[in-house]
């Protein structure tokens, strides 16, 4: 990053983030500082990364957070991005005082039933394609397999790693309906550039995990992004 940046004279918005942001994007006037670093795995490592530059220090209480954001912006350390700098931050987290084994409680041992219920119908939903010589694996959730289950959105986190779990899966996809008509899409893969796909639909991320909202409804959604796979020509190999 670079030298100490001196926050006090900003009065309107600082972007911190590891998505790359888009060369267009309309809001980006309204950012009086914009701190975008994508080489990071998690924002958290940022946060830290601030911290430690500006001689903060970190309470176990902060530690915990980091932990968390870093743990969850990593899929639990399992994406292509975790690197030696995400772990050593990783592990001065631990040194501070935080406790590995109760965290991964905390963030993943807690399941209400209502999810695990709303996660019974959305695997019933799995489908295995091939889409432009890659093998797509897809799941979905429907605004009614909501109202039956008394699960939300926020819930969903995590389902798609079930989708990147099928035997022989180069991308992995989950559609989520939302409130407006619209079709949250989540980007996965570990040798495919899906961020080249999600930029066709206004989205974006990461290289091998990106994000898009697409017009509904669910079954249309599903085909366009299956025929932009296939036409956006992206191929297996970390180069691509």
């Amino acid at each position: 990053m670079g030298g100490i940046i001196d926050l006090a004279h900003l009065r309107r918005m600082v972007v911190l983030d590891h998505h790359q942001m888009r060369a267009d994007a309309s809001d980006r006037a309204r950012f009086d500082l914009a701190l975008v670093y994508p080489s990071y795995a998690s924002c958290a490592e940022i946060v830290y990364d601030l911290l430690m530059w500006w001689g903060e220090p970190v309470s176990r209480a902060v530690a915990q957070c980091l932990y968390a954001g870093i743990v969850t912006d990593t899929g639990r350390f399992q994406w292509s991005n975790t690197d030696e700098h995400t772990l050593t931050t990783a592990a001065a987290l631990v040194r501070i005082g935080v406790r590995p084994l109760d965290m991964f409680r905390r963030l993943y041992g807690n399941r209400d039933p209502r999810v695990l219920a709303l996660l019974g119908k959305v695997l019933g939903t799995l489908t295995v394609v091939r889409s432009g010589g890659l093998r797509v694996t897809h799941l979905s959730v429907t605004r009614l397999m909501f109202e039956q289950t008394g699960a939300g959105p926020a819930d969903t986190e995590g389902f798609i790693d079930y989708a990147v779990s099928v035997a022989g899966t180069d991308v992995a996809l989950f559609f989520r309906e939302d409130d407006r008509g619209s079709v949250k899409v989540s980007f996965r893969s570990q040798r495919v550039n899906v961020e080249r796909v999600a930029r066709w639909f206004g989205g974006g991320g990461h290289r091998y995990a990106s994000g898009a909202t697409v017009p509904g409804p669910l079954s249309r959604a599903i085909r366009a992004v299956l025929a932009a796979l296939r036409k956006a020509g992206v191929r297996i190999g970390r180069d691509a």
